[in-house]
């Protein structure tokens, strides 16, 4: 917190300490409002009227300050196994160790088994689509990720070896290049674990990171807010800087939910009833978490409320080998929001705001060409809260 250190102040032996007020949101939709005095290791304290309340973090949907201070952050964004996407200003690695800055913040040491990836580019509709198909692809090894001309992305597989002086040392085959960051989307590190996605609690920052923590140290209000992103890794933001707290975290698998429609329009006209058609070829789960489509099929499904983003990748499915053209769009309301074409076998990556939306759907459309091999693989398609 911002002390008031004035001559006359120190004179009184007196500190006057900023209060942020705040606005917590209840599991019941109740709206408390008060100063924010702390946390315990289970609950939010506000002093209301003179008087201290506790609410714990189980009743709790959110907190918020009453006025936001929104910052433009930095354009590097690190995200963690964990969860958290920070917004850094600065990176460097060595040695199994990240180091990422962010801005008017601790640096915060990371061991980089815990790292997902590093972007060095900001989000942009030309690139968002490949970079999160990259991000969701099985690797052992590490990703380099170029940019060519006309925003097309090159992934190339290694090792990184270290980051520093605005270079990325890159292990290609025994041979080591020193990459310069300005030439590159990012990194992706390599691994079997996926990000994880339903913390329990999440902290959005004004600068525009994400942390995904495993607890809340207990705190007063004239302290920083301490965030456990695991149990070894602690980082502390100023009161003032937090722009929300989310609680009670999920993720609902749409292959998992009873589709509220789908359908299936055949390129050539058949005398099968579209039902019977609908049913052998239509939209159909594979495996727990993904969905199998057919050129012409369509899939919707309701959205409950409290979900706030939709996430997920789509690719041709491995087993094509000939394909027609095809293009994928995604629907929120019957307006769409993320369309893309699949010329080739690499995955595209969406992350879509929900706001107030009450419907999904998925098509898939046919191109001008026939239907020959459009089936494709939605993996994992999920709402997060």
């Amino acid at each position: 917190m911002m002390f008031l250190t004035s001559p006359l102040y120190k004179a009184l032996g007196v500190l006057v300490i900023s209060v942020l007020p705040v606005n917590l949101q209840t599991n019941d939709g109740e709206t408390v409002t008060g100063e924010l005095a702390g946390f315990t290791e289970s609950a939010v304290r506000v002093d209301q009227n003179g008087r201290s309340v506790e609410y714990p973090f189980d009743d709790l949907l959110s907190l918020s300050p009453i006025e936001l201070d929104e910052k433009t952050g930095p354009k590097y964004r690190v995200t963690l196994i964990g969860g958290s996407r920070i917004a850094a200003q600065d990176v460097s690695f060595a040695d199994g160790t990240l180091v990422v800055q962010p801005r008017r913040q601790d640096p915060i040491e990371i061991p980089v088994k815990q790292v997902k990836s590093i972007r060095f580019r900001p989000s942009a509709v030309a690139t968002d689509a490949s970079w999160l198909g990259i991000m969701g692809r099985e690797s052992r090894g590490d990703t380099l990720v170029i940019r060519r001309p006309g925003d097309r992305l090159d992934p190339q597989q290694g090792i990184v070896v270290s980051i520093k002086e605005d270079k990325v040392g890159f292990d290609l085959d025994g041979d080591v290049v020193n990459a310069p960051i300005d030439r590159l989307e990012g990194v992706v590190f390599g691994g079997g674990d996926s990000v994880v996605e339903n913390a329990e609690v999440q902290v959005t920052d004004v600068w525009g990171s994400v942390w995904s923590l495993v607890s809340i140290d207990p705190s007063t209000g004239a302290d920083p807010l301490r965030m456990r992103l695991t149990p070894a890794v602690v980082h502390s933001i100023p009161l003032r800087h937090i722009a929300s707290i989310r609680w009670s975290g999920g993720v609902s698998m749409l292959a998992a939910n009873e589709p509220a429609s789908q359908s299936l329009r055949t390129y050539f006209k058949t005398n099968v009833d579209d039902q019977l058609t609908s049913r052998f070829f239509g939209p159909s789960r594979e495996g727990e978490t993904d969905l199998l489509m057919f050129g012409g099929s369509s899939i919707e499904y309701r959205i409950e409320p409290g979900y706030r983003i939709l996430a997920g990748s789509i690719r041709r499915h491995e087993e094509v080998s000939n394909a027609s053209k095809v293009n994928v769009r995604i629907e929120l309301d019957g307006k769409p929001v993320w369309e893309q074409s699949l010329p080739d076998a690499e995955p595209r990556g969406f992350e879509i705001p929900l706001e107030q939306s009450r419907r999904v759907a998925i098509k898939i459309e046919h191109g001008t060409d026939g239907d020959l091999g459009d089936t494709v693989r939605i993996s994992r398609p999920r709402l997060l809260k």
